[in-house]
């Protein structure tokens, strides 16, 4: 068992903001006012001292119904009457601009100022709305995330990046709006299904493929703790997922796209390269309906083998992450039945594409992650 709580620091350079991230072994309302209470998050300094912050918690109502114990927890952090509590369904549909306007209006008949925060309970939905709305309210006030999925933990929680939908696509209006602290409570995993903790494990095996042999070493020789949800294992993942991400952002934020990030080896960042097993990945997860962080392991595969078609990376790289996919229980391009024409139509609409050619993550060896432009007739060697 961890310790109660281990915290990594989040840089980011755009204004030299600097946040934590924790890793908080329980859910307990003692374990969590402790954090709270060691990040300095109940007040903030205003023109007249120190104040009082009231919140206004937005909870996934998926959540709130499977973990009641943990939302009473939550809520005792501020005093009964202060906080405004607002459920939100943690589908898709929730990032919405009207329900985006709800909140704030609920907000705004609440009284809370500037000086008081969001705290966003929840996936990446409701992760997502939070950071959004917080980044509206006074122009901006704190926003805490409190991820209740690995996924979210490992990555959406991280970064900044917020978004709402609109009926032409999906994370079309956002922000930019960095988080003054990300919570990540390690007993809320116990209660995901295996495909939500699998989906979650899917974005690690990005890291570890495109950023980090040493990670990718660590999950071969522990593969088997990992699926059993082991704390010291996950706790060390997830903050070295959250270091590798956090690296990546710092150096770019706004995805400009200055390119040649390889951990330890580079200067320079290219956020792009966050998106290794998601120009594919995200076609298989709308074609198939796959949960986000299966399709994007099997994009994760699906790059290494057009980098070894095209002679980018070695076949050894191919076959290492195809192994440790498998060890990981994800599925990968050779457990999918796939078919290029159904994949096809989303891949067209991906932001990335510049005329016809993609901005394709694909890997020069395990750990290497790099942008090579690529014709949209080349992804026919995937289906070799």
């Amino acid at each position: 068992m961890p310790a109660a709580s281990r915290k990594i620091q989040v840089r980011i350079k755009c204004d030299d903001k600097t946040y934590p991230v924790v890793v908080c072994a329980k859910s307990a309302a003692a374990d969590l006012d402790k954090v709270f209470k060691g990040l300095g998050l109940f007040e903030s300094r205003g023109p007249m001292g120190r104040l009082r912050r009231r919140a206004c918690i937005l909870i996934d109502d998926g959540f709130a119904h499977a973990r009641p114990d943990a939302v009473r927890a939550i809520k005792k952090l501020f005093s009964p009457g202060e906080n405004l509590i607002i459920k939100v369904p943690g589908a898709e549909t929730s990032k919405s601009f009207h329900r985006a306007e709800k909140i704030l209006g609920q907000m705004i008949s609440h009284g809370l100022r500037r000086n008081d925060l969001c705290i966003a309970v929840g996936g990446g939905v409701v992760g997502d709305l939070g950071g959004f709305v917080a980044s509206l309210y006074h122009r901006g006030i704190d926003v805490v995330h409190i991820p209740t999925t690995f996924l979210a933990m490992v990555d959406s929680s991280i970064g900044g990046k917020t978004a709402v939908n609109h009926t032409d696509g999906k994370n079309l209006i956002g922000t930019f709006h960095q988080p003054a602290a990300v919570i990540a409570v390690l007993d809320f995993l116990e209660s995901l299904s295996d495909f939500d903790f699998l989906s979650g494990i899917g974005e690690v095996f990005k890291y570890a493929a495109g950023f980090s042999p040493g990670l990718f070493r660590y999950l071969d020789r522990n593969a088997t703790r990992v699926l059993d949800r082991d704390p010291e294992v996950l706790t060390h993942i997830l903050l070295e997922s959250v270091r590798i991400k956090a690296e990546v952002v710092r150096r770019d934020e706004r995805e400009t796209g200055v390119a040649g990030l390889h951990l330890g080896r580079s200067k320079f960042g290219d956020r792009r390269l966050l998106n290794l097993g998601h120009t594919i990945g995200h076609g298989i997860e709308k074609a198939y309906s796959m949960p986000h962080g299966l399709a994007v392991a099997v994009g994760v595969t699906l790059a290494a083998k057009l980098s070894a078609k095209v002679k980018l990376c070695p076949l050894r790289c191919y076959d290492e992450i195809m192994s440790l996919g498998t060890k990981l229980s994800l599925q990968t391009e050779a457990d999918l039945h796939w078919s290029l024409k159904d994949v096809l139509p989303y891949v067209r609409r991906d932001k990335k594409l510049v005329g016809n050619h993609l901005q394709f993550v694909c890997l020069k060896d395990v750990g290497h992650a790099v942008v090579r432009l690529t014709k949209l007739d080349e992804l026919e060697l995937l289906e070799d």
